[in-house]
């Protein structure tokens, strides 16, 4: 199969918030990898697919700003503990935002 990514995947191990703007639901979601068109996350309940999520970041420094990157879950598989959920960058934003993450 050949490997249809643009942007390189990072290893990732950050805990951050995950907002699901249609049921208004917030879940814990652990970063498993990242890259300048999404990221893979751990979570403990299936997400729907294709609903606009809202992800928040916790910034690096003294501030309380949070970082939120808009996206939406495009495929999960059951992991036995936990879910693993594909999610994809709203791209208007994400290569500036994601680029924040790592600053």
């Amino acid at each position: 199969m050949r490997e249809r990514r643009i942007f390189e995947r990072v290893p990732c191990q950050k805990v951050f918030s995950l907002y699901d703007v249609t049921t208004k639901r917030e879940y814990e979601a652990s970063c498993q990898d990242i890259s300048g068109g999404g990221v893979k996350v751990a979570v403990k309940f299936p997400l729907r697919l294709m609903h606009p999520l809202e992800l928040r970041f916790p910034s690096k420094g003294r501030g309380k700003r949070i970082l939120k990157l808009q996206s939406r879950a495009v495929w999960q598989r059951d992991a036995g503990d936990g879910w693993m959920v594909g999610i994809e960058f709203n791209p208007s934003r994400r290569l500036l935002d994601v680029r924040m993450l790592f600053a």
